[in-house]
C-alpha cells in the first residue's frame, strides 16, 4: 500500500472513463502505472482530493486510501462478460473487517440461472466446455492480485488446469462452485472495502481503506516459468522505494496446458 495516495469513495465512474487506456495496456497493470492513470483520470494527487464534484457530493463522501487497483479488458464472449458483470455486482462494496475472512464462493452464491449466471466457456481439464457461470474466474483472479497488492493474507487459491490469457502463469485464481474457493483474511488493523465496476470497455477491481498502518510500502506479485505449464510465483515487498524482501507464493502446475502442448507437438512431428 502507498501512504498518501488518497481519493474519494464513488470515483468508479471516473475510473471507467479510462476504458480506452485499459484496452491499450497489458491486462495486469503495475501499481505505479495504475496510480498515474488513476490520478490523471479523477484529478487526484498524493494527499489531495478528487475534483469536479458538487458541494453536496463532497459532503457525502468519505476520504479513503486506495490500496491497489487492477484493470482488465473484456472477453470476446458475451456470456463470459455477463458473468463477469454479475460477479462484479456481488463483490462491489463488501467490507472486510480486521481478522475477518472473505470467501469468493460464499459471496457470489451458487452459480445458477436463477441467480443470474449464464452459459459461458470454462476449463474442464485440458478441454474447454460451456458451464453456468463460466468466466467468473476473471474476477477471482483480479481480486487475488488486488488482495496480494493490498497485503491481505491469502488462505486459499487454486490455479486453473490450463493457463489463461488474462493473467500471468502462477497469478490466476480458479474457483469451482462448492469445490475450489478463493479466500483471504484481512490482517490489517483497519477494515478494507472491495470495489468492482465495469463499463463497455472492461472492468476494474480495487481495494480501499479509511486509514493505513504500514507506511511507505508496496507489494508486487510476479512469477517465473520453470518449464512448460509450470510456474513459481513470488511477492516482493518494497519499503520507501527499496526492495525489503521477497517471499514465495508457491508453484502452479497447469497439466491441461502440458497435455495440449504435447498433443500439438506430436501432431506436428507426425506431419513432419
Amino acid at each position: 500500500m502507498v501512504r498518501g495516495w488518497k481519493t474519494k469513495t464513488g470515483f468508479a465512474a471516473a475510473l471507467l472513463l479510462m476504458g480506452a487506456v485499459m484496452m491499450a495496456q497489458p491486462p495486469l497493470q503495475t501499481q505505479a502505472a495504475v496510480r498515474k492513470q488513476t490520478e490523471s483520470a479523477v484529478g487526484v494527487k498524493a494527499g489531495g482530493s478528487s475534483t469536479g464534484l458538487t458541494g453536496s457530493e463532497k459532503e457525502q463522501e468519505t476520504e479513503e486510501t486506495v490500496l491497489a487497483v487492477m484493470m482488465y479488458s473484456y472477453s470476446d464472449h458475451a456470456g463470459t462478460n455477463r458473468n463477469v458483470q454479475r460477479a462484479c455486482n456481488a463483490i462491489d462494496g463488501i467490507t472486510v473487517s480486521p481478522g475477518t475472512v472473505f470467501s469468493y464462493n460464499n459471496t457470489l452464491g451458487r452459480r445458477t440461472k436463477e441467480n443470474g449466471y449464464v452459459m459461458a466457456p470454462s476449463y474442464a481439464g485440458a478441454e474447454t466446455e460451456e458451464t453456468i457461470g463460466g468466466g467468473i474466474c476473471r474476477i477471482s483472479t483480479a481480486l487475488y492480485n488486488t488482495a496480494l497488492r493490498s497485503n491481505m493474507t491469502i488462505l486459499e487459491r487454486h490455479p486453473h488446469t490450463k493457463e489463461v490469457d488474462y493473467s500471468r502463469g502462477g497469478l490466476d485464481a480458479a474457483v469451482t462452485d462448492g469445490v475450489q474457493d478463493f479466500r483471504f483474511r484481512n490482517d490489517l488493523t483497519v477494515s478494507v472495502t472491495i470495489h468492482a465496476q465495469y463499463d463497455e470497455y472492461g472492468y476494474v477491481v480495487w481495494m480501499t481503506a479509511q486509514e493505513e498502518d504500514a507506511g511507505e510500502r508496496r507489494y508486487d506479485p510476479w512469477s517465473e516459468k520453470i518449464e512448460d505449464g509450470w510456474y513459481r510465483a513470488y511477492l516482493s515487498i518494497y519499503e520507501n522505494g527499496k526492495l525489503a524482501y521477497t517471499r514465495s507464493l508457491g508453484e502452479s502446475y497447469y497439466w491441461g496446458s502440458r497435455m495440449e502442448n504435447r498433443s500439438v507437438a506430436e501432431k506436428e512431428n507426425q506431419r513432419g
